[in-house]
């Protein structure tokens, strides 16, 4: 819903269109419908704001990490330095796993996503957004991805990446 409106710039307030959304999304569309017309997703919202209300959340996005005893809160955006502080706040022995900045990864990375931004996968390869840029490029070069501008940044995505189309399978490409 989120990438409907703020990148497409659809009226997610529409059921035809939160229905379209479903649907591309590969949800069950008639349990979706039928989900907002009974009831259910309304009282599973209330339940998720009263659980909100009741950790104190009042921003969004938060997200809630947890480790053992330890609980911490991330409110609204925040750049990537501050999730992985909060993260060695939780475990101090906590590890990231090894990324390589290749074109097969950032083209894995868009596959399971549907689109990043430039920035996004700069953070997830440990890059700056100028290196991550020239990777996307050469890509873009060959027309392994698409450039699409937004706001004032670029998100990159799969030829095949269109409203209701599959994805393509890029598990097996070599670099």
């Amino acid at each position: 819903m989120r990438e409907a409106w703020c990148l497409e710039g659809r009226g997610i307030h529409s059921r035809a269109v939160q229905a379209e959304v479903a649907k591309e999304s590969n949800l069950k569309v008639d349990a979706f419908v039928q989900a907002l017309d009974d009831g259910t997703a309304n009282e599973a919202f209330q339940r998720d704001r009263d659980e909100c209300q009741t950790l104190g959340i009042s921003g969004f996005p938060t997200f809630v990490i947890r480790r053992d005893d330890e609980t911490r809160h991330v409110d609204g955006w925040r750049p990537w330095d501050a999730f992985e502080e909060i993260l060695r706040d939780v475990d101090p022995h906590l590890e990231a796993a090894p990324i390589k900045a290749n074109e097969e990864t950032a083209l894995n990375l868009i596959q399971r996503y549907g689109m990043l931004a430039t920035t996004e996968l700069a953070a997830v390869l440990g890059t700056t957004d100028d290196d991550a840029e020239i990777l996307l490029e050469e890509l873009e070069g060959r027309d392994d991805v698409i450039r699409r501008p937004v706001g004032r940044g670029l998100m990159w995505e799969l030829p095949t990446h269109r409203v209701g189309t599959p994805k393509a399978d890029v598990t097996s490409r070599s670099s």
